[in-house]
């Protein structure tokens, strides 16, 4: 009799502790959630990310149904792979952003989403599985918080407008700018100069460019003589430019047109000269770019050597005595980008 009541008691206490058991089991059932996966080619497909959750949790909490929903967006970057996650938990309007990575192989990053997804759905025994890290953290925002070195999730519009920003801006390489000036030593007299400039930016502080520049004049050599001279010119320059001075060395060439006419008296005129000459050419200048956004406002002084030089003459002999050297002065104003 006493034996049957204490077999009788230990078979309901078996019964509570089984029932206890399976009540803890079921309140422990983690919430079924969705998934959507996209990821380049190479990387895990949606089913194998999924084996590898099962895999950690020992059952299959996908439904294509579920009200939980997880978005994943697999990319690669200039720094590695990057899974972009989107939680949307239901009773929540705004979705949680996070992201796993950078890593430098795909498969890592799988590995760690995978871990991501099993502590996600159930936090108590996702990271239980085998294979995870030392110490893992038991919530998913633990787990997936961004450092300072790893960029949070924003959607794909949100993150090509930042990568653009980030990428610095090129400062103006080409420049084009109208120029005028005054030349002394190609005429008699000092003249007026309408010029046009061109430049490349190679480097910081190497500059290419290009400079054509022409002016005429017209006087008196003597009582009878006058005199008409054209000059134009193109100089390649080569220039080094620190902080705001710029020097250039200068080759090019140029042509000088020459007309001098008589007037012999009783309206009668007679051409003694009407000749032109080419000429190579040599020389530097230097400027001072004045900052303008990318506006240019940079007054230039040069000085040219024609090879060979280059005179006035008429009738066997020199009419104007010039000086070996050009000197140049002109004021550029335009625009650079």
């Amino acid at each position: 009799m006493w034996y049957d009541a204490r077999v009788k008691l230990f078979g309901v206490a078996c019964a509570v502790a089984v029932a206890a058991a399976l009540a803890g089991n079921a309140s422990a059932e983690p919430a079924p959630i969705a998934i959507e996966y996209l990821a380049p080619a190479g990387c895990a497909d949606e089913s194998s990310v999924r084996v590898g959750v099962i895999a950690r949790l020992g059952h299959d909490p996908f439904r294509g149904d579920a009200p939980r929903r997880v978005l994943i967006d697999v990319t690669e970057g200039a720094t590695g792979f990057i899974a972009a996650i989107q939680l949307h938990e239901p009773g929540k309007p705004q979705p949680s952003r996070r992201a796993v990575g950078p890593s430098v192989a795909c498969e890592d990053t799988i590995a760690a989403l995978e871990l991501v997804l099993a502590v996600l759905i159930d936090p108590d025994h996702g990271s239980a599985a085998p294979g995870p890290p030392s110490q893992p953290p038991k919530t998913f925002s633990d787990l997936v918080a961004p450092t300072p070195q790893r960029p949070g999730y924003e959607p794909p519009g949100w993150r090509a407008a930042a990568a653009a920003a980030s990428v610095p801006k090129r400062p103006p390489r080409y420049e084009l700018a109208i120029s005028i000036g005054s030349l002394a030593g190609a005429m008699p007299k000092t003249t007026l100069t309408f010029g046009l400039r061109a430049g490349y930016a190679i480097t910081e502080h190497l500059r290419a460019g290009i400079h054509a520049r022409g002016g005429s004049d017209r006087g008196e050599l003597d009582a009878q003589r006058t005199y008409d001279v054209g000059v134009g010119e193109l100089h390649a320059e080569v220039c080094s430019r620190w902080w705001l001075a710029i020097v250039c060395g200068v080759i090019g060439f140029g042509s000088k047109s020459v007309s001098i006419e008589r007037d012999d008296g009783m309206f009668v005129v007679t051409d003694v000269a009407d000749y032109s000459s080419q000429y190579f050419l040599a020389g530097g200048s230097i400027s001072f770019d004045i900052p303008l956004g990318r506006g240019i406002i940079r007054p230039t002084v040069n000085a040219i050597v024609p090879l060979p030089p280059v005179q006035i003459e008429s009738e066997g002999m020199r009419r104007a005595e010039l000086p070996i050297a050009h000197m140049g002065f002109d004021l550029a104003l335009g625009f650079r980008w």
